[in-house]
């Protein structure tokens, strides 16, 4: 009678265990469940935060840069170490991808890979890039590093505003020599530059 009584208590207590056990594991879950929703709605904010600085400012460098004319005669280094006025390359919209060897090499590099689809979708002879290194010769290795088939081009600084910041940006040029949709990208939003150069694309592409 004993033996039967304390295998019932023995029973019981088991299920209690088991029980508690998974009331613990559920209360873990929840816990975990709501600890992951806090850490994916902070980083949901902190994108948000990050992607209203980088619209912010993009719209302040459209404001001081946007619509400033580049003088044609601008002189432009060639890889071939030639010197050429801007007038001579320019004579229809044409987007232009600007940096200096100094920015972060990573921001560039990934840059070069979106700007060289651009260039397969529109052709390649509707961009060009405009770097500053100080000798030709880092040029000529970025160029052959990346296989760029599009022009790129050397000078020491653009007259504008947002030259001095050392990032890379975008701008469209025409044969008036107006800088048009500056535009700043952010490596953490792919995005953006995407629909930046989708727009780009449709404004000025689209129809050839």
């Amino acid at each position: 009678m004993k033996s039967k009584l304390f295998l019932i208590i023995l029973l019981i207590f088991f299920l209690l265990n088991m029980i508690l056990i998974v009331k613990i594991k559920v209360i873990h879950a929840k816990y975990s469940s709501s600890q992951q929703d806090l850490i994916t709605q902070q980083k949901i904010v902190d994108l948000c935060d990050e992607t209203v600085t980088i619209l912010s400012n993009n719209q302040i460098e459209h404001y001081y840069s946007d619509y400033i004319k580049l003088g044609k005669n601008i002189i432009l280094t060639t890889e071939n170490n030639k010197k050429i006025r801007l007038a001579s390359i320019i004579n229809k919209p044409t987007l232009v991808l600007r940096y200096s060897e100094f920015v972060c090499q990573s921001c560039v590099d990934n840059q070069i890979e979106l700007l060289k689809k651009f260039g397969e979708e529109t052709g390649e002879q509707n961009v060009l890039i405009i770097s500053t290194y100080d000798e030709i010769r880092n040029l000529i290795i970025f160029k052959r590093a990346n296989q760029l088939n599009m022009d790129i081009y050397n000078i020491e600084k653009l007259k504008i505003p947002l030259d001095s910041e050392n990032i890379p940006y975008y701008f469209v040029i025409d044969e008036s020599f107006t800088i048009k949709h500056v535009f700043i990208p952010n490596n953490g939003i792919v995005s953006l530059t995407e629909k930046y150069l989708d727009f780009i694309w449709n404004r000025y592409f689209s129809k050839k």
